[in-house]
């Protein structure tokens, strides 16, 4: 028989029973994050470009207004953290999406993927940040 054998099975029972919690606190956290960056990128996706000197379009607002006023939609499932947050505007993909873009838009108004692109700086920080905490909570359950 080897010496320790017990003390080692224990050992790995406690190491088991401590990590047991870790993929559900993970995911906890980054959902937490997640929706704080949404948030943060809702707020920037709503703002508009200057109107053009020779527009006489009226505008209302509402597309700026649906950003701000949308929540986060996230799904967790198994490992996987599936997150968004929409514009309800029935129009707004003809504006800001990336492959939807109408040519009228394309150069004036920001596509999600310019706003994502343009505070990656913002948001990249936020998300190492949750990464760091995961890993102590995953640290210090051991």
């Amino acid at each position: 028989m080897i010496q320790g054998v017990e003390a080692f099975q224990r050992e790995l029972r406690r190491l088991r029973d401590a990590l047991a919690g870790a993929p559900e606190m993970a995911m906890e956290r980054l959902a937490t994050t997640v929706e704080q960056v949404l948030m943060l990128l809702a707020t920037y996706a709503a703002e508009y470009p200057a109107k053009p000197g020779d527009s006489s379009y009226r505008r209302t607002g509402t597309l700026g207004r649906l950003w701000t006023q949308g929540r986060p939609r996230i799904v967790m499932s198994g490992h996987v953290l599936d997150a968004r947050i929409e514009n309800a505007t029935p129009y707004g993909p003809y504006v800001q999406d990336p492959e939807r873009q109408a040519r009228m838009h394309r150069g004036l108004w920001q596509t999600t993927d310019d706003v994502v692109e343009q505070h990656a700086r913002e948001i990249d920080p936020l998300l190492a940040s949750a990464g760091y905490e995961i890993v102590e909570g995953i640290a210090n359950a051991v």
